[in-house]
């Protein structure tokens, strides 16, 4: 599997202390990103959004909430 660009790793690991962590925009492109690097992976057999963007209720703190369904013949612990 691809790993994501540096630059959206890092952003994704930064807790601000009281401001916004991720822009709309960013939010859904690093959403579109894991998605794209998740569709890639053989050992992943499907990903769901959860949380309040699964319903369409983000703000500036939200965070991006999934579930990665692993293919029963891999093992979870070498996936993740």
């Amino acid at each position: 599997m691809p790993c994501l660009e540096d630059e959206i790793l890092v952003r994704c690991s930064i807790i601000n202390e009281g401001n916004a962590l991720f822009t709309p925009l960013e939010r859904e492109k690093i959403l579109h990103q894991l998605v794209a690097n998740l569709e890639t992976d053989p050992r992943i057999v499907g990903v769901v959004l959860v949380g309040s963007g699964a319903i369409g209720f983000t703000d500036r703190f939200s965070d991006i909430d999934m579930v990665a369904v692993v293919n029963p013949k891999s093992s979870i612990q070498i996936v993740f």
